[in-house]
């Protein structure tokens, strides 16, 4: 009679353990093992500081003249409901960018800026 051993979830942590432990992980591998190191920015408060008051604000003004375009131009239809229900998650995105980002330095990449400035020559 053959016998089939079945290997156990712990069977499969030490082996995962025992794989860890003989890898050792340079700096690039190192931050590719945390997928999301914003975590902390994102999950605590962050109060306003600098201009981002300021910045907020300009963002609902212009947002809210928006919104009053959709309403009179397009009327109450699903497609506007749709339009202004797009709008306020944009404004919502636009919000959290300013909250963690808070000097309104611009994130492009490094290519980006490389190909505006071969435009420009």
């Amino acid at each position: 009679m053959d016998v089939d051993i079945v290997p156990t979830p712990s069977d499969a942590v030490t082996v995962a353990a025992d794989m860890d432990a003989d890898v050792e992980l340079d700096e690039e591998d190192e931050a590719l093992s945390d997928p999301f190191p914003d975590l902390d920015l994102w999950f605590t408060n962050q109060p306003p500081s600098g201009d981002q008051i300021a910045r907020y604000q300009a963002l609902r003004r212009m947002a809210l003249d928006l919104a009053g375009m959709i309403s009179s131009q397009c009327g109450r239809t699903p497609e506007s409901k749709t339009a202004m229900d797009r709008l306020r998650e944009t404004v919502m995105w636009a919000n959290c960018s300013i909250a963690v980002n808070r000097t309104g330095a611009s994130m492009r990449d490094d290519d980006d800026a490389d190909a505006d400035t071969e435009a420009a020559a």
